[in-house]
């Protein structure tokens, strides 16, 4: 019996198994194996029962309360399944075996620290347990112990050179260490041993992408979901390197796919409302309706009401605002964020900061040293990070992310603070019934018509709904390229992923336009040679002269980022996904950008930068408008050199740099937003 058990003939076994118990019936091994030869028949429920019965004859011993754990855990029954693991652990203290199992159960059940534990327990008395460590290093790295789980890894890839499971978590934490290149090494040596393993292609394509290499991210993408199209998380890195390429319309049917598979997938839903404001033919009205129904899928039942908050009701007094944010490092948002928060009245704001990103940078602590409250909530659950907001009495929650990575967006649609806001991070509202205010301002979103397409109400912000602080030590302006080249040089700078193949025409007219003209396209993603030729190809197919498009990757350093400006005569931004940073850095270069408006947030960001100049002459209001503008600009030289000379003057006399001004302002805000909440909730006891 127990050979046809071990050749895969369970039915058999079982028949003949139940024979032999039939005649033994105070013999648990004979019972055990029966209920184990029933689990792997699939016929959870009679094993079990067997399992009682083997149980509970006296000479019941360790091994069989460890097979009834491991078939109580299959029918996923994970509380009994620890109880009788327990026993076993009990009987057979020393069974490494009974400890592993033990440790299994807990993990899968969250109970993460005392699983820890016991692996490393069963590691050390069966001198290497192979089964153990690499559960032990899926805890560690699920924790960010990186090193740790590296160390646990390395072990274990000695003990058992060949397990392709080792190679590949081994992969990941080394990913975790920023040590990427022996990553790609050892998830390439995962697929040696077992080309089956799909999620090592997963693995590689969150590397490449990471890495501005979104060609191969999307090859690896396409190889895990070769076997299974309907792996999700396949499918995301299949979108997330669409998007890495400016592709946002063919990501979408990937992540709606993800979503019917997965209604509750964050990551997707977020990933599906970034992508969407990238096309240009979405309507408004369209683009509201995605949003709420991201709303509807996470807002729970009943949500938290605003008047359910108690609070010290003084309307003047110092008010706790908290930040949720995953880019309180050298990412664009914290640079828009860190002058802001250096310049917060603390005798009217405490300032409360909840980081939600995996990994710091140099940057991270001085935003530490900025808050009077730093709270770590990487990794955190919602249930966790409710908590954790709700300890500290929030007045005012501000959500800086809205949908990018590592929002926190679910756990806000319960309602964390009496209330809540999104700024900043995206261009548009989040959908979520529970967020009460966004923060824009008129130009950027006009009423009415903005107000009828978001759940938030709008709080216009009476300049600009950002404030930019330029780097001191910023190169000097000079004089456009094209005096000394008497060849005007066009530029985009802008993230690739906001380059459409309508904007590629609209510059192509405008090279048309322009004889003996160039065009620059600087972006980090261009540092992936596969995209440069798929680039080259896209442009080639617009009939855009190779020998007039340079395409420029990553400098050294942001001065010499700033300081290539001076090569650019004229910046194009792009549409309908405007810049922001880019056209910053470009006004603080003296460049001159021309920008087209549209319908909507994100198309209408450039309208709210040039107009806080007094640049609105810049401005296109169609398509035919922003090729004549363009053209009208090149073959203008000396507009273009009187331009070059004003330009940085009126950024730096500008609203746009008014940093004090902007932050009293925005605390003008959180005080009437609060007053609001106070207005609102004065019958409720709160």
């Amino acid at each position: 019996a127990l050979l046809m058990l071990m050749r895969g003939d369970s039915a058999c076994a079982a028949g003949l198994l139940r024979e032999i118990a039939e005649g033994a019936e105070s013999s648990s091994f004979v019972w055990t194996q029966l209920a184990a030869a029933l689990r792997v028949a699939g016929q959870l429920d009679e094993a079990i029962e067997v399992h009682r019965k083997a149980v509970s004859v006296a000479a019941a011993c360790a091994f069989d309360f460890m097979e009834f754990g491991t078939t109580l855990k299959a029918a996923g029954d994970l509380a009994e399944a620890g109880v009788q693991l327990s026993h076993a652990v009990t009987l057979a203290p020393d069974n490494a075996d009974a400890l592993y199992l033990l440790a299994d159960v807990l993990k899968a059940h969250g109970a993460t620290d005392e699983a820890e534990v016991l692996y490393r327990q069963a590691n050390t008395l069966a001198g290497g347990h192979a089964s153990a460590l690499l559960d032990l290093s899926d805890i560690l790295i699920k924790r960010g112990r990186h090193r740790e789980a590296s160390e646990v890894l390395f072990t274990l890839v000695a003990l058992r050179p060949k397990m392709a499971g080792a190679h590949l978590n081994l992969g990941v934490a080394l990913v975790g260490l920023k040590q990427t290149a022996h990553a790609v090494d050892k998830l390439k040596r995962a697929l040696e041993l077992d080309p089956d393993l799909r999620v090592a292609h997963v693995n590689l394509s969150n590397i490449y992408n990471s890495d501005g290499k979104p060609t191969a991210a999307e090859q690896e993408a396409r190889a895990a979901l070769a076997d299974n199209p309907d792996d999700p998380s396949a499918l995301l890195c299949l979108a997330n390197a669409l998007q890495s390429q400016g592709e946002f319309a063919e990501s979408i049917p990937a992540l709606r796919r993800i979503i019917a598979l997965a209604p509750d997938s964050r990551v997707a839903w977020s990933n599906l409302l970034f992508g969407l404001n990238y096309l240009q033919d979405i309507t408004p009205e369209a683009l509201d309706t995605e949003h709420r129904r991201f709303g509807e899928q996470f807002t729970p039942v009943p949500p938290r009401t605003r008047g359910s908050f108690r609070r010290d009701r003084d309307p003047t007094r110092k008010l706790r605002i908290g930040y949720v944010s995953p880019d309180f490092r050298g990412h664009v948002v914290g640079l828009f964020v860190k002058p802001v928060f250096e310049a917060h009245d603390r005798s009217q704001v405490e300032l409360y900061c909840y980081f939600t990103h995996t990994e710091s940078d140099a940057m991270t602590p001085q935003f530490r040293e900025l808050a009077d409250i730093w709270r770590d909530a990487s990794g955190l659950t919602d249930d966790e990070f409710e908590r954790m907001v709700l300890a500290d009495d929030i007045d005012v929650l501000v959500d800086l992310a809205g949908h990018t990575g590592s929002n926190r967006l679910p756990a806000m649609a319960r309602r964390l603070a009496p209330v809540q806001v999104t700024w900043l991070g995206y261009p548009h509202g989040t959908g979520v019934a529970a967020m009460d205010w966004r923060i824009t301002d008129d130009r950027a979103d006009p009423a009415p018509v903005a107000d009828a397409h978001h759940v938030e109400r709008l709080y216009r912000m009476p300049n600009t709904f950002l404030v930019y602080s330029p780097i001191a030590n910023a190169p000097e302006v000079t004089p456009p390229p094209s005096t000394k080249s008497c060849c005007v040089t066009f530029g985009s700078y802008n993230n690739y992923q906001k380059v459409t193949d309508r904007t590629l025409r609209l510059w192509k007219r405008i090279l048309d336009g322009v004889p003996g003209s160039r065009l620059v396209m600087k972006t980090m993603a261009m540092g992936d040679e596969g995209l440069q030729a798929q680039v080259r190809a896209r442009l080639d197919g617009l009939g855009i002269p190779a020998d007039r498009v340079q395409l420029l990757g990553p400098v050294a350093s942001y001065i010499d980022h700033l300081a290539s400006l001076a090569n650019v005569d004229i910046a194009l931004d792009t549409f309908p996904y405007n810049g922001t940073t880019t056209t910053c850095e470009a006004l603080l270069m003296g460049v001159p950008v021309i920008g087209r408006v549209g319908d909507r947030h994100a198309s209408r960001v450039t309208l709210s930068l040039l107009d806080a100049l007094g640049l609105d002459e810049l401005l296109a209001a169609d398509e035919d408008d922003y090729v004549a503008k363009a053209v009208a600009l090149a073959t203008d030289p000396g507009r273009l050199v009187r331009l070059r000379e004003e330009i940085r003057p009126r950024l730096m006399k500008s609203r746009l740099v008014d940093m004090q001004r902007f932050v009293t302002h925005l605390e003008t805000a959180y005080r009437s937003m609060w007053k609001d909440w106070l207005d609102s909730t004065q019958d409720n006891d709160a």
